[in-house]
């Protein structure tokens, strides 16, 4: 694992990088209402992990993890274990699956005890504990040191690692000679659609969730099928490029300009038209994605929602703007599209007008 080249892009962003200090600063001191505690032993295969609630904690620093539920039964939140899940004991890394073992792998190389994990720090058998967690979602992975996110994997048995072809993390080099050119220069070869089939159209950033916890964490590290990738203000890198892709390779015609740019995407526009401009094609993206529950579709881009009206200073409507509703209300269907004739709304107003 190359974990020198992760924790040197975080420290190198926490230390150095104006625009991600700039956020940081301007924050304000925020704690998810739990977390899940890494106990540290010399080795990983003897750590254990708790459940932990912030009120007995004060304001820690963490990391969250955005990753795909898929199909597999792993263990979660629920009202029957939480005593349970917060023995004082801890309980085994092999209790859950790779996925989660390896962020707490990732967690720890970065320097964090402590990691928000959907499943295990929101209890999913009750409405009004998942109401409440879902309202502050874009809070929690704001306020988040770092996203760890598991783009390549289907499914949490996958794990955040995966083999990697070496040509790929660590390009040939050619030396070829222009024509009339005496010099010769070394070429890397790469394949220019890997940042775009690795990154863009992998299985995490197909869910509809994870469109918000992208671009409300500050950081990114992001676990593909091919390499690693960082992203935040300043920099967009891989293990290929460590010290920054290519503006040749990520600025692709064929690639949405606000979903990959040369870096994170940033809502700090100076002018109105072009935050407006930033929210279109958000959500043109944010349709694309696919939710299990169609009755997230409001809820799930609520917190992204907040950051660009304390901008605009304009009332939000469910995914519209007052200012340019008539604009944003003429809008089409892709001609393969299938959506559920039957939708049910979230109950009260906040996620829906604020």
């Amino acid at each position: 694992m190359a974990t020198k080249t992760w924790k040197r892009w975080f420290e190198t962003c926490r230390t150095s990088h104006s625009k991600c200090r700039g956020l940081e600063n301007r924050a304000r001191p925020f704690i998810p209402e739990r977390l899940i505690e890494i106990l540290c032993t010399e080795t990983m295969e003897s750590s254990r992990w708790r459940l932990v609630s912030s009120r007995h904690l004060g304001y820690v620093s963490y990391v969250t993890l955005s990753h795909c539920w898929g199909s597999s039964d792993h263990l979660k939140l629920l009202k029957s274990n939480l005593d349970y899940l917060q023995s004082q004991e801890g309980n085994p890394p092999t209790t859950l699956p790779k996925t989660y073992q390896h962020a707490f792998i990732v967690a720890l190389a970065l320097g964090f005890r402590f990691i928000w994990v959907d499943s295990l720090c929101i209890i999913q058998d009750d409405d009004r504990d998942w109401r409440e967690q879902s309202s502050v979602m874009g809070m929690i992975y704001k306020h988040g040191q770092c996203n760890l996110a598991a783009t390549w994997a289907h499914d949490g048995k996958d794990g955040c690692f995966s083999y990697r072809e070496p040509e790929v993390v660590k390009p040939p080099l050619v030396e070829l000679t222009s024509a009339g050119d005496k010099l010769t220069r070394n070429h890397v070869i790469v394949d220019s659609l890997v940042y775009h089939n690795d990154l863009h159209h992998a299985p995490l950033n197909t869910r509809g969730w994870v469109v918000q916890e992208r671009y409300m964490a500050r950081r990114q590290l992001s676990f593909c099928k091919q390499q690693v990738y960082w992203e935040c203000e300043e920099l967009l890198a891989s293990e290929q490029f460590p010290c920054g892709i290519p503006g040749t390779l990520t600025n692709l015609t064929h690639v949405n300009q606000w979903a990959l740019p040369g870096v994170k995407p940033s809502l700090n526009f100076k002018e109105e038209s072009s935050l407006r401009d930033a929210w279109t094609a958000l959500v043109e993206q944010y349709s694309r994605c696919q939710l299990t529950r169609s009755s997230d579709k409001v809820i799930a881009l609520a917190g992204l929602a907040g950051e660009f009206r304390s901008s605009l200073g304009d009332i939000y409507l469910a995914g519209m703007w007052k200012t340019d509703l008539i604009r944003q209300i003429c809008w089409s269907v892709d001609e393969d599209s299938q959506g559920s004739q039957n939708r049910t709304l979230p109950n009260g107003q906040q996620t829906l007008m604020m």
